[in-house]
């Protein structure tokens, strides 16, 4: 076993630079959150289920999405939204959206 302060030879840690730019290059791990306006407007305006919306998102954008991932952003968006608007959740219809930000 390795002591805590015993030095490994033979390695030397990377650049800061380099740790930097290879953590810029790893995949979003919230991909939808780009794709939020158009969720919720193909939700709330259009009627789609989040199934419906995951498959949209498949074939239209070739985003890899499946339903579950969809309406878990969806709720995070929801009560962002609510929080900012100060409504509870249950008013958060286009109406209530509109009167709030007046």
């Amino acid at each position: 076993m390795n002591d805590e302060n015993e030095i490994v030879t033979g390695w030397t840690a990377p650049e800061a630079e380099e740790v930097y730019l290879a953590a810029q290059a790893e995949p979003s791990r919230k991909p939808l959150q780009d794709y939020m306006g158009a969720i919720v407007e193909l939700r709330e305006s259009k009627g789609f289920s989040f199934r419906e919306i995951a498959d949209w998102l498949n074939e239209k954008v070739g985003v890899k999405a499946d339903h579950n991932m969809v309406y878990r952003e969806y709720q995070k968006h929801t009560k962002k939204e609510c929080k900012r608007l100060g409504v509870p959740p249950y008013m958060l219809t286009g109406e209530a959206k509109e009167s709030a930000e007046d």
